[in-house]
């Protein structure tokens, strides 16, 4: 049986991605996944839900005990069997994925590896599903026996995941996340498993998120070379931010293919009398699609000035007839000063000072937006740390100073006071929270609670 802990208990934002994921889990009727066998509440009303007991070892243990060279491990779990593992949990994914499901937290520790070489996918109290409704509370999602919850529990700019194996748009831009971010995580977790290594490494967020942007991306052979690294499973990639803040490139070779044409050897064998390219017509198609492939190899792997000049200039300025080429850009769009950005300030200076920080940031970006629920949600995850208690405060003010009518605001912040046990604090704001919602059930039980 799965239950909230209970200081999460009455927090809305955590009794939603607690349903979340035992509603999406139900949804994914797949080997790899845990059966949800039912919903409820206990006598305290709190929610719960049951499911298949799992037995054996998450990946994290298993990739701790290779590097740490724990025999018995190796002599169980060789490079092959992982890699099996990491098929299947895959294989979850694009089930999943098909489905309009995207995990976003894929990390050693959410893979299973049972008693009898089963493999579990876990976790999926973070994930993104498509066309979801959210103004269903928990109540009537419990009572009615819905098949769907909250799709955004989220906001726009709330960074969702394991920051050591996050992708690049994770840590930029959560509304932009789709199945391709499990896929990066899962490129992560194989780089472990070929070379013992983690793959990421940073003292806060603000590092970690500079090098997913920013470094080259590492080659396993080169990080261990000891290591008996298969050749197809060493390539080395570059991948990209969000193509809408990338110039992209759209080339039509007209006479690369025709009707029959699908490889090589048929250049030279038999074909379709009605086909109306010569072979010296699609040989010449085939140099100009290696020449801009290598170009562009050049200008993004490389870095090459030439490279990146021959991508950008019109087809003319390369000497190509646009008989041969059809050439369409799509320019960048301007990336928009969002609340990561806003939090990366915040976080600079310790979360102090945040309201005059923002009016100085608004004054300079009118368009940021920051969000009630984005604000929420930082205020708690700071405020039930014992030693940044203050931190969590200031960001509740700012949350307040924006948004001065919030019942659930003040609600979140007495909250904050309660788990410190700062009962003077959390009781005036449970009463604040009352003066604008008087049916806010949560500050009548805590201050009855506290009277006791």
């Amino acid at each position: 049986m799965k239950t909230l802990q209970p200081q999460f208990q009455n927090l809305e934002t955590y009794q939603k991605r607690f349903l979340r994921e035992a509603r999406v889990t139900a949804q994914i009727p797949h080997p790899a996944t845990i059966p949800v066998y039912e919903l409820s509440r206990d006598a305290d009303g709190n929610a719960y839900f049951t499911m298949k007991k799992l037995g054996g070892r998450d990946m994290s243990d298993i990739l701790d005990q290779l590097s740490a060279g724990h025999q018995p491990t190796m002599d169980q779990y060789s490079l092959e069997s992982l890699l099996n593992v990491l098929i299947h949990a895959g294989q979850c994914l694009a089930f999943a994925h098909d489905h309009g499901v995207v995990h976003r937290d894929m990390k050693p520790a959410n893979i299973m590896i049972g008693d009898y070489g089963e493999v579990m996918v876990l976790d999926w109290g973070l994930a993104k599903v498509w066309d979801m409704d959210d103004n269903d509370d928990v109540d009537q999602l419990i009572r009615s026996g819905k098949q769907i919850i909250s799709g955004r529990l989220t906001g726009r700019g709330d960074v969702q995941g394991t920051p050591f194996y996050m992708s690049p748009e994770q840590a930029v831009e959560t509304a932009d996340v789709d199945e391709r971010s499990d896929i990066y995580s899962m490129g992560i977790i194989l780089f472990e498993v070929l070379t013992g290594e983690s793959y990421m490494s940073g003292k806060n967020f603000k590092e970690i998120k500079r090098k997913l942007l920013e470094d080259p991306v590492r080659e396993p052979i080169r990080v261990s070379p000891k290591k008996k690294i298969p050749a197809e499973l060493n390539y080395k990639f570059q991948l990209y931010d969000s193509l809408k803040y990338s110039d992209v490139y759209s080339y039509r070779f007209h006479d690369l293919t025709h009707s029959y044409f699908s490889s090589f050897g048929v250049l030279f064998a038999n074909r379709d009398k009605r086909q109306d390219k010569s072979d010296n017509k699609i040989m010449a198609s085939y140099k100009l699609l290696s020449e801009h492939t290598f170009q562009f190899l050049n200008a993004t792997l490389r870095n090459e000035k030439s490279g990146k000049g021959f991508i950008e200039n019109s087809l003319d300025k390369n000497g190509i007839s646009e008989t041969l080429i059809s050439k369409k850009i799509k320019q960048a769009e301007t990336r928009i000063f969002d609340y990561k950005d806003f939090n990366d300030l915040a976080f600079n200076q310790s979360y102090q000072n945040l309201i005059p920080l923002y009016k100085r940031t608004i004054a300079e970006y009118p368009k940021l937006e920051l969000q009630e629920g984005m604000l929420n949600t930082l205020g708690l995850r700071l405020s039930f740390n014992s030693k940044k208690i203050e931190q969590g405060v200031n960001v509740f003010l700012l949350a307040l100073h924006i948004y001065p009518k919030s019942a659930n605001l003040y609600d979140s912040l007495a909250e904050g006071y309660f788990y410190n046990k700062d009962f003077e604090n959390a009781i005036s704001n449970y009463k604040k929270s009352l003066e604008l919602n008087p049916e806010n059930q949560n500050a009548i039980d805590r201050l009855k609670q506290l009277r006791e």
